[in-house]
């Protein structure tokens, strides 16, 4: 009698980067079989392929093709009925080889994401229950091998295979049928190539259901790598044999031949200096009609889980802390060497004389008909001794294993598409202000390892180590670094700085990489649900109705991370309350008393980002979310507001707004409004609607749609500029502005309108000059302005008669630090400067800005100024 079926919970076992096999359900009614998997040869039956080629049966040249042994382990993986697993130890990686273990073999375990569990019992992911048509089979089970499964465990006692039938990538759907083998005759398809993969792994992946849930990088795998530039290695810039045009040398042949890389893989494995790697394979054989890189150079054919840099890690030629990935792409494009004694931490420094390398460290010369664009040492490693930023800093141990959320589970897929090999995104990136553009800095350097990111160039990422756990860089960390985004982006009620925890060692510092806002490689992006005002400081919380006090239970306050006239909020509470006090480092005290149900342990938020009643960051932003959590500015006219201690003797850097509040202005929560004027919207403004319900602006959101909506999308730029004159010289995004503004939106137009902004902002400095201060570039920004000699001093200005005053320069700082800030909300922006300069010039929102600023002309400002100031603003009449 065949035994009971043991339970097995349906679990997702492989990575999208390497099968579409393994899926949480089907739904592919309207997709076409793929091609026969048989080449017109008779199948003979999976389990006749077993019969032979059991490992214990293979020749010593085979491969553990099954996995019923682990190599280098001295029991079998799975025995018996009941089964026994290995689940731990040195070998364990290396033991779970072999089809039966792989995502061909579908042999699913109970755990999500795990691969140590493999019961014979399993069903697989997904089981036959799970098909919603008969298509499903044409790629999970294309032969029918699953329906066998059960007969052949309990008709031979071989447990092995499994004991449930299950759906399965035979032997011959990938090498054609074998009536012809028998152990001595040929296989249609012996080592099969990537067109045998593209029998399934095609544009035909399923997009409904669970299919690209589970696997989004799944689909257009087939395809993707027929366009890649690894389907193209074998090309006339190889060093092919003379009079050839299909034969390779083998130091070429190592990484631009899919036969090379394998046969030559454990002679040179990634860490050979040039003259190391001639040195090896001089001499050695010739490949003969050579094959293009493909999926079987980096696959295991049998475990598609194992990749090609294990083999190296097996064999312990590199430090074992390595990951296979990054032991599988650094193979052949270098770029960490190991030391002579190849002990661990010492084990990598940069391999600035790898093969591609035009010349070293000490210039000198390496490859002389070489270049940069295949080599990644210009760009991948950096110093940690040094304060600026040579290049990426790659995680090398991060394997291709996956991990749910994406906490960088890969070391290169996690910023490439490693089917696809297309770095025009990763170029455009590192061209940008995200990438510090670095790759610009590299280009136009006389030495591209020295060359940096400073402080000059990247200011948002060098100037401070953001990544400190220093209190008061803390809250930097959510913004000015991938780990700290990452982390709150993918939980953002319960995100806590202080949790961080960074690969970086020493000075090095992170910029916004792709795998920051990015979960995958086809461009899947985090979203934090919502905007979350910036927080000074997270943790947890004793909260007790009624009470003034509030105890940290996670938390050391202070006025660094929380300042005092910062909102509090208990996580689920809609009710806030004003930080009035820090009480040592283990209480505050709030206003008005709380008056929620008493907590303990509650998640809670301190921000400074206090937005106006009635206003809010909302409305359906989809991907834009990702960028207004780094771009609402950092605190609000509404803190000043709030500020319960006297403001006279601060200095500025208090009450700093920070830079690129793109996402306050444009949804006005960040500007100091004066009691009176209104602030709404016109009810012909509908920047904060693009992406959103305008129809040909995209579905992302307003950020996504006006700057990145072009072919440079990873610039971030919705206009280019002249170099040498700074105008702008066209307006990529323009079929954005086109869907409203029609033909008037024009580079001559911006540049007018540019003008007139940087005039009313000159005009609103000259008020605050009359005030007795001046606005500087540099922290703490306000200065003290010497009115008989008018020139700005080196003394910080801290006698701030009232807020009025203090919100005035609150505005300009905030403007000043978000160039065409106009752009975004124009209306909102002119408002700001209207009122600040009504304000300062008698006290009163009474009109009077006309005047003053006609006023302020030729001291404080030109007659020109005056007159675009006033072009700006409306011509004197409020906006």
């Amino acid at each position: 009698m065949k035994n009971p079926r043991v339970p097995a919970p349906v679990v997702l076992f492989v990575i999208a980067m390497m099968s579409a096999v393994l899926l949480n359900g089907c739904g592919s009614a309207n997709k076409e079989a793929p091609a026969s998997a048989l080449a017109g040869v008779a199948a003979i039956g999976f389990t006749q392929c077993y019969n032979c080629h059991a490992d214990a049966k293979n020749p010593a040249s085979f491969p553990a093709i099954f996995g019923d042994s682990a190599a280098g382990a001295s029991t079998p993986l799975v025995t018996g009925v009941a089964g026994t697993v290995q689940t731990s130890g040195p070998d364990f990686r290396t033991a779970m080889r072999g089809w039966v273990n792989g995502p061909h073999g579908n042999y699913e375990s109970g755990t999500p994401d795990a691969k140590t569990d493999n019961a014979p019992a399993n069903t697989g992911v997904p089981a036959y229950a799970d098909f919603t048509d008969n298509t499903c089979q044409s790629c999970h089970d294309p032969l029918g091998d699953g329906k066998t499964i059960a007969d052949f465990a309990f008709s031979t006692g071989v447990f092995l295979i499994g004991l449930e039938n299950r759906p399965v990538i035979g032997c011959e759907s990938c090498h054609g049928g074998g009536a012809n083998h028998w152990g001595l005759g040929p296989l249609p398809f012996a080592s099969p190539d990537a067109g045998r993969c593209g029998q399934c792994h095609t544009e035909r992946f399923p997009t409904d259901g669970n299919h690209i849930a589970a696997h989004p990088e799944g689909s257009g795998i087939f395809e993707a790598y027929g366009a890649s530039k690894h389907a193209r290695s074998v090309n006339s810039s190889v060093r092919e044999v003379s009079g050839s045009t299909t034969d390779v040398v083998a130091p070429c042949a190592r990484c631009h031949t899919d036969e090379g890389a394998r046969r030559y893989l454990l002679i040179s494995a990634g860490t050979m200096t040039y003259g190391e790697l001639v040195a090896a394979l001089d001499g050695k054989p010739t490949i003969r009609n050579a094959s293009a890189v493909q999926c079987r150079t980096c696959h295991d054919g049998h475990n598609q889980l194992i990749i090609l840099g294990q083999k190296v890690l097996d064999a312990g030629i590199l430090p074992p802390v390595w990951s296979d990935e990054f032991a599988t792409c650094t193979s052949c494009h270098q770029l960490l060497t190991v030391t002579p004694d190849g002990t661990y931490p010492s084990v990598y420094t940069l391999q600035d004389k790898a093969y591609h390398n035009p010349y070293d460290m000490t210039q000198t010369t390496v490859n002389p008909f070489s270049g940069w664009d295949g080599a990644i040492v210009d760009t991948h490693y950096d110093d940690p001794s040094t304060g600026n930023i040579e290049g990426y800093i790659v995680d090398f141990t991060s394997s291709h294993d996956p991990t749910p959320g994406n906490a960088n589970s890969g070391t290169c897929r996690d910023c490439h598409n490693t089917h696809n090999a297309d770095t025009t995104i990763n170029k455009q990136w590192a061209r940008s202000a995200h990438g510090g553009e670095i790759l610009d800095i590299k280009e136009q350097a006389s030495n591209v390892y020295t060359a940096a990111v400073t402080t000059v160039e990247g200011i948002a990422w060098v100037v401070n180590d953001f990544k400190s756990t220093a209190s008061n860089r803390q809250p930097c960390h959510r913004c000015h670094t991938s780990t700290g985004f990452r982390n709150f982006a993918n939980s953002p009620t319960t995100y806590n700085a202080a949790n961080d925890s960074y690969v970086a060692t020493g000075n090095q510092k992170e910029m916004l990489y792709c795998w920051g806002c990015h979960t995958d490689t086809v461009g899947d992006l985090r979203s934090p649900g919502g905007f979350f005002p910036p927080a000074y400081v997270g943790g947890t919380v004793d909260v007790t109705s009624g009470s003034a006090t509030v105890t940290g239970t996670g938390t050391n306050w202070n006025t660094d991370n929380t300042p005092v006239g910062s909102l509090f909020q208990v996580a689920g509470d809609t009710a806030t309350y004003i930080v009035q006090a820090v009480n040592l480092v283990t209480s505050i005290t709030i206003t008005p008393a709380y008056g929620g149900t008493s907590l303990s342990g509650a998640n809670y938020r301190v921000t400074p980002y206090i937005v106006p009643t009635g206003r809010a960051i909302a409305g359906g932003l989809a991907g834009s979310f990702v960028c207004v959590s780094c771009h609402p500015g950092r605190e609000t006219g509404e803190f000043i507001k709030s500020y319960p201690v006297a403001i006279n003797g601060k200095n500025f850097g208090t009450f700093n707004s920070h830079y690129l509040a793109a996402g306050g202005i444009l949804y006005r929560t960040i500007g100091y409004e004066y009691a009176g004027p209104t602030y709404s919207n016109p009810l012909n403004f509908t920047h904060d609607t693009i992406g959103v319900s305008v129809a040909g602006t995209g579905t992302n959101g307003p950020c996504v749609g006006c700057h990145m909506q072009n072919t440079q999308s990873h610039l971030f730029l919705p206009t280019q500029r002249d170099p040498n004159t700074n105008l702008i010289t066209s307006i990529p995004s323009g079929a954005v502005c086109a869907v409203c503004h029609g033909t008037s939106m024009t580079a001559a137009r911006l540049n007018m309108l540019e003008t007139q902004y940087d005039a009313a902002l000159a005009a609103l400095q000259g008020s605050l000059n009359v005030k007795g201060t001046c606005w500087t570039s540099g922290y703490p920004y306000f200065k003290i302005y010497d009115t008989i000699n008018n020139i700005c001093t080196a003394t910080n200005f801290t006698a701030w008669p009232d807020n009025g005053t203090l919100g005035a320069a609150f505005n300009m700082n905030m403007l000043e630090r978000m160039p065409m800030a106009f752009v975004h909300n124009s209306t909102y922006t002119r408002r700001l400067i209207f009122d600040s300069i009504d304000f300062l010039d008698d006290g009163l929102q009474n009109g009077s800005v006309a005047a003053t600023i006609n006023g302020l002309a030729p001291v404080y400002i030109t007659s020109q100024e005056a007159a675009d100031a006033l072009t700006f603003l409306n011509n004197g009449v409020r906006p």
